[in-house]
């Protein structure tokens, strides 16, 4: 999808279409990006620097390079085949990450964030250990199933 028209964009939500590319490069202003539940293998999101909230839950994603957005509060990738992640260096008040049913066996957050799932992952047990030391909710469990 050709965005690049559009710089002006703060809102964009595109969920439940069947986009295999997005490039938003070319919205500096764009705030809000929701694409969840979509096949996409790729997405471009390096030109972003007011990013607030990111759903790209339930793609295709095999690899995500973290958003150069300090502002951005809300990450949530969910669902697709990431398995590294690094977010903790440009930002600096990410509150909650999901990240849970992908194939993550490291990832770096910033010591702020409040609540993140990452069951359904294969992290090992000594990756595990490091993320329990932190002051955030670790959710290891799909709380649906008892």
């Amino acid at each position: 999808m050709d965005l690049s028209n559009n710089p002006m964009l703060e809102n964009l939500q595109l969920t439940w279409n069947k986009l295999k590319l997005l490039d938003v490069s070319h919205n500096p202003k764009l705030r809000i990006l929701l694409a969840a539940q979509n096949e996409l293998g790729a997405v471009n999101i390096s030109n972003n620097p007011v990013l607030h909230a990111l759903n790209l839950s339930d793609n295709k994603l095999g690899l995500l390079s973290a958003p150069n957005s300090p502002l951005l509060e809300y990450f949530h990738a969910s669902n697709n085949k990431l398995h590294r992640l690094y977010l903790s260096s440009h930002h600096p008040i990410l509150k909650e990450v999901t990240l849970h049913d992908n194939q993550i066996v490291s990832i770096d957050l910033p010591g702020q964030v409040r609540y993140i799932t990452l069951y359904g992952n294969p992290l090992d047990e000594e990756e595990i250990e490091f993320h329990k030391q932190f002051d955030y909710e670790l959710v290891l469990k799909d709380p649906m199933i008892y």
